[in-house]
């Protein structure tokens, strides 16, 4: 020991922890395994087995020195050292008392560890009454034991000792070493020498870390939700399956999956690609035997043979189109849409052949707006198309031309010829 202005020091061996903190009244056990550390146990073994524990700031610093620990640790006693296989050794130490560390002395040989001349710290108590105290300690336990609900690797042991209550500062203290938190949060309760204040920061620890939890708690319970939902799901599949198999039904579940496949092998927009899943889904789920499932799978057959993200090649050759023209030899071209009619209108008027444009739609067509130019005549179904063309004169409201014959019979006559004049509502889709 020496004495600096008034201040009695103790060089004592140095053990650096890593993502540990060591308390005052504690038992603390931990693995060593580095080469400065297992000095520093041998060098504690020939001093009366005392040696200072103290936190390095980076977990990942290998080899710390002075400026990588914390000032502030726990002077410690041996009690027991076990050594385990690879060169690796358990201690388990008690803890004295808090200590500064006035000067860290690094090792001058290999074989040497680091020492530090420290000065014993004492908790203090002021301006704090006995009841005020009490209440403090109460509000720990409860803060606790709302933390230990939540908490599920938590000893019991644990939370009957902080239900025991006891002095403010062993229970700050024992709190903090018995809770996972980060040390540099466990570091600032050990610098504090307030028995009260230090029991305050506890307790504002303890209600973070349980809004944490409780958090933490949901997420699992969200993740054990959807798990369970999905074995369920993945049950019911299995069960389905066997009582198919028992109607004779499996080929339907075999063909629901090779339509979803066709479906997803598309690589349709999602639009149409959520329509069609919702289509395989409700076969899948139709009886065999059912009509409305012959309907769905003809629905599926069509839909899926379609030429879907294919295309051919587009054809405007007017020369091919006046050559046709010519072997044809027309009295008038009349164009109904659609881009094919496009080159075939145009060659025409190119020709002097009469030509026309035929428009069925309220609104105009692509097509038939571009042939504008070259159609002698423009007829609409509609007048309200009249006001999309840019040469009015050229429009007539005409109508849509339909068969004479659809005259000669009345609604009755019709419904008897189509065999359906049972006395039902009737809605003729024209496709």
């Amino acid at each position: 020991m020496t004495e600096l202005n008034g201040i009695v020091l103790s060089r004592l061996p140095v053990l650096p922890l890593r993502g540990l903190t060591a308390f005052p009244n504690m038992i603390v056990h931990f693995d060593v395994g580095r080469m400065m550390s297992i000095r520093a146990l041998e060098a504690a073994m020939k001093n009366g087995q005392t040696i200072f524990l103290t936190a390095q700031r980076e977990l990942k610093t290998d080899t710390p020195t002075p400026s990588d620990l914390y000032q502030i640790g726990t002077i410690c006693q041996i009690r027991q050292i076990l050594r385990l296989p690879g060169d690796n050794i358990r201690v388990l130490v008690e803890g004295k008392t808090r200590a500064l560390a006035h000067n860290f002395i690094a090792a001058e040989k290999d074989e040497d560890c680091m020492y530090a001349e420290v000065e014993e710290l004492e908790d203090y108590v002021y301006g704090v009454t006995e009841r005020r105290a009490q209440a403090l300690v109460r509000t720990a336990q409860e803060r606790f034991s709302e933390y230990a609900q939540y908490a599920s690797r938590l000893s019991p042991d644990v939370e009957l000792t902080v239900a025991e209550g006891g002095d403010p500062g062993y229970l700050a203290d024992y709190i903090a070493q018995n809770i996972p938190v980060d040390v540099a949060a466990k570091q600032e309760i050990l610098e504090e020498l307030g028995i009260t204040r230090r029991l305050v920061m506890v307790i504002r620890m303890l209600g973070e870390e349980t809004e944490v939890l409780k958090i933490e708690n949901e997420i699992q319970d969200e993740l054990k939700t959807q798990i369970d939902k999905n074995q369920k799901e993945y049950y019911l599949r299995e069960q389905i399956k066997v009582i198919q198999t028992e109607l004779g039904e499996q080929d339907v579940a075999a063909e629901a999956e090779s339509y979803r496949a066709r479906v997803l092998d598309l690589k349709l927009p999602k639009e149409c690609e959520d329509k069609l899943i919702r289509e395989v889904d409700r076969f899948a789920k139709l009886s065999g035997s059912t009509a409305e499932q012959g309907v769905v799978r003809t629905y599926l057959d069509t839909v899926l043979d379609l030429p879907w993200n294919k295309k051919s090649e587009e054809r405007h050759d007017l020369a091919e189109a006046q050559a046709i023209l010519r072997a044809f030899r027309p009295d008038v071209v009349i164009g109904t849409g659609g881009y094919a009619s496009y080159p075939t209108v145009k060659a025409a008027a190119k020709m002097g052949i009469p030509t026309a444009v035929h428009e069925s739609n309220a609104v105009p067509g692509l097509t038939t707006e571009l042939l504008e130019p070259y159609a002698g005549r423009i007829m609409v179904g509609f007048e309200s198309c009249r006001k999309h063309y840019k040469h009015p004169d050229k429009v007539a409201v005409t109508g849509t031309p339909v068969r004479s014959d659809f005259f000669d019979l009345t609604k009755e006559e019709a419904k008897e010829r189509l065999g359906v004049n049972d006395g039902r509502p009737l809605i003729v889709s024209f496709w």
